[in-house]
């Protein structure tokens, strides 16, 4: 399993469910908050809420990533480096876009990029995951 570090501070408000607890599902709040990203244009141009939006991103992407590759994994899924690679990847991207911020760069249009990403990765994971007897996407 990969090992994507631990998030240097918390965030305000965020609250996480600890892995196996009832219901939870890591990408859930992924999911939302990707939809309220896309859906605030008005909020988008906020550059204080695009850094706490990526930061809380990043935390929720850590939990999804180690718990889809402990199942992957588990499976011994013939796929699992290929989406570790694609995983570190879009860790990579977060962490590039959290600097950027923090220098106060406009970001906007990157933020935009790497929720395409996700997504597009989150379309291509769920059959893997289905396979690994993950039934989230």
């Amino acid at each position: 399993m990969a090992d994507y570090g631990r998030t240097s501070r918390g965030v305000e408000g965020v609250t996480t469910l600890p892995p196996g607890a009832s219901g939870w599902s890591p990408e859930e709040p992924l999911k939302r908050a990707a939809e309220l990203w896309y859906t605030s244009p008005a909020l988008q141009k906020d550059p204080h809420w695009n850094r706490q939006f990526v930061a809380q991103f990043a935390v929720f992407l850590v939990q999804q990533f180690r718990t889809e590759e402990e199942q992957l994994l588990r499976a011994r899924a013939p796929q699992r480096e290929r989406l570790q690679s694609e995983n570190r990847q879009l860790v990579l991207h977060l962490r590039d876009l959290l600097a950027d911020l923090e220098r106060g760069l406009e970001v906007t249009p990157r933020i935009q990029q790497f929720l395409d990403a996700w997504w597009e990765h989150q379309a291509g994971l769920a059959p893997c995951t289905e396979a690994a007897g993950h039934s989230g996407h």
